[in-house]
């Protein structure tokens, strides 16, 4: 089959349908927080919990382990040392947008790694990913500098949301991109690599896990709530070490009024998201059966529908009731 064609596309989540993430992900107590012996565990898909568990003074041990096993690299190809990198990237020309992001390193090998964390839908992500995955990958290079010094640019998009909607029927929860022929599938080049991992797919349990990978995307998406015990056996050093960690760090009041700001901040964009669609959905249901059935727009309305509720915007009764009176109402 014709990789181009619009049967093997993924289906994006769309500006208007951003994914809200898995609310067991998103889940967080303010009372909790705010106690002056609190004993738990932040959680650390969010961003300054991951910088700040990854970020080491000597070494950045874990952040190797992690990054050497997600990609799991072998031999020669493993990562032996990093430095951490600007993450603000200047532009060169006045006006242009600046990206900022979460953590950049490059290796003894000079690849440029980039980790990007998501807890909610944010339109354009690809077009953003991209983006950024170009700025990480020209800043290499000085005026003048000859294109082979290039390195490699891996990217690495960890999100608590489905980047590709279920109507795709793509089940994997890590989807590698490179530049590849269209025709044939072959990797033209792989000095550029977008790596998504969406872990509302991720659904493994822990007597289950037997790779390394699994194991640290079981830890990020859990952690908060494992016990000791159960981060012993999933036999990591590595994972009881970041446990061990992520627990002390837990214990900063600082961390943890800064986590809740950006909790709260994320649920508000979610929450003015899901009113501004159902307030959008339901005014152009009105309008367009008054208006739109002789321009034929029911079908329109019935993708409308059926992203919604892919989104998890509606339920499925919803869903089923929605679509029931549309077809009444349109008389097909």
């Amino acid at each position: 089959m014709d990789p181009t064609s619009p049967d093997m596309a993924l289906e994006l989540a769309s500006d208007a349908h951003a994914h809200a993430p898995d609310e067991d992900l998103f889940y967080f107590s303010v009372e909790d927080l705010l106690k002056e012996d609190f004993n738990g565990k932040l959680k650390p898909i969010l961003e300054i919990v991951f910088v700040r568990l990854f970020d080491e003074e000597h070494g950045y041990r874990l952040l190797i382990a992690f990054l050497n096993d997600f990609l799991e690299l072998e031999g020669l190809a493993r990562i032996l040392r990093v430095e951490r990198m600007q993450t603000r990237l200047l532009s060169d020309h006045a006006g242009e947008k600046d990206p900022i992001i979460d953590l950049l390193v490059c290796d003894q090998q000079e690849r440029q790694l980039q980790i990007e964390l998501q807890l909610a839908g944010q339109p354009s992500y690809m077009s953003r990913a991209i983006y950024y995955a170009a700025k990480v990958h020209g800043a290499q290079l000085e005026r003048g500098d000859d294109y082979g010094k290039l390195g490699q640019t891996i990217c690495i998009h960890i999100l608590a949301w489905n980047l590709f909607l279920p109507t795709s029927g793509w089940p994997e929860c890590v989807t590698v991109g490179k530049l590849c022929d269209v025709k044939h599938g072959r990797v033209l080049s792989d000095q550029i690599q977008l790596w998504f991992v969406e872990l509302v797919k991720f659904r493994t349990q822990l007597d289950e896990l037997r790779q390394r990978r699994e194991k640290w995307l079981y830890y990020l998406k859990h952690a908060d709530r494992l016990t000791t015990e159960q981060v012993r056996r999933m036999g990591m050093n590595e994972l009881q070490e970041a446990d061990l960690k992520l627990r002390a760090i837990s214990r900063e009041r600082q961390l943890r009024l800064a986590y809740i700001q950006r909790m709260k901040a994320e649920h508000d964009q979610i929450n003015f998201r899901e009113g501004y669609l159902r307030e959008g959905y339901d005014k152009g249901m009105k309008d367009g059966v008054k208006e739109g059935i002789k321009e034929g727009t029911r079908e329109g309305r019935q993708t409308l529908l059926h992203e919604l509720y892919a989104d998890g915007l509606l339920s499925k009764e919803e869903y089923e009731r929605r679509l029931a009176d549309l077809i009444l109402s349109t008389g097909g």
